[in-house]
């Protein structure tokens, strides 16, 4: 009961015309595997598997 339950539903996106799910976010393209977003302290994607960390620009 101590962890929350995660919401995968979010990650995906689902086309029901031509039966596809495809994923919402990023993969590394180093290792390939799937990157998180992290906000804070500054906006970037990261890599759990290599570190591989992609920064985004302020506009």
């Amino acid at each position: 009961m101590g962890k929350k339950a995660r919401e995968l539903w979010k990650l995906y996106e689902v086309d029901y015309k031509n039966m596809r799910i495809t994923f919402k976010g990023r993969r590394c393209p180093r290792c390939g595997k799937f990157m998180a977003h992290h906000l804070t302290p500054m906006s970037r994607w990261s890599c759990g598997g290599c570190g591989y960390t992609d920064y985004e620009r302020r506009h």
